[in-house]
């Protein structure tokens, strides 16, 4: 997802001579639900250096713009965001199990996903490498005019136990930049939540127990006139 859309950035060499210092916003963050389902959402925005870099080389490059048509034909909802001076889109999808995700992801990237998401018996482990793969060499040289700011997160469903990443809650974070984004490892383990069901089973056991108690000594009080 992010190496497709930085190379659509600088998907004209020119652009690159132009864009020195311009900023390239690109945050993906996916949220899983406790069966599984969930959303992940794409953001893609350009700083006003970049804007006007890609405006004086050709109003019509605007390479933000050209992701839209082919996720929304992919099932993505878009729409436009405004964020201080970052301007982009911001792209939505909904996924029912881990297999949609994977799906998504792909139609994301277009490309090998460098993003790995797997389930256990016990909970989910996360494993991904970002700035790698044959297109590096060449994204390496864009990325050393431009300002990268990267996004990559999680929301489980349950407790985090190990990461490499900022784990705040049961979210863990990875940020980056043009210079960190090479060979970048993302590492993550999280518990699946603690089912209700044998709580809940316990817990109408015992209300029962009382109730069947309660009944049996209201008996023998009647039937002894207490």
């Amino acid at each position: 997802m992010m190496d497709v859309m930085i190379r659509r950035i600088l998907f004209l060499g020119v652009v690159t001579l132009l864009a020195s210092g311009c900023g390239v916003r690109t945050w993906v963050d996916l949220e899983i639900g406790p069966d599984g389902s969930g959303e992940v959402m794409f953001a893609l925005a350009g700083d006003e250096e970049l804007r006007a870099g890609l405006a004086t080389f050709s109003p019509d490059a605007d390479p933000v713009e050209t992701a839209r048509p082919e996720l929304e034909a992919a099932g993505w909802t878009v729409e436009d965001t405004v964020d201080g001076d970052w301007q982009g889109i911001l792209a939505q999808r909904a996924f029912a199990d881990l297999a949609e995700l994977d799906q998504a992801l792909g139609e994301a990237f277009q490309a090998d996903r460098p993003i790995e998401l797997t389930e256990t018996d016990t909970g989910y482990r996360l494993y991904g490498e970002l700035g790698s793969g044959e297109d590096m060499g060449a994204l390496a040289q864009g990325l050393d005019v431009i300002d990268l700011d990267g996004r990559f997160s999680v929301t489980f469903p349950g407790e985090v136990v190990s990461s490499n990443g900022e784990v705040a809650g049961t979210t863990v974070t990875w940020t980056f930049d043009a210079e960190s984004l090479a060979g970048l490892v993302l590492e993550a383990e999280a518990r699946k939540p603690a089912s209700l069901v044998p709580w809940l089973i316990g817990g109408v056991t015992v209300v029962l127990a009382v109730a069947a108690g309660w009944l049996v000594i209201r008996s023998w009080a009647r039937d002894r006139g207490v």
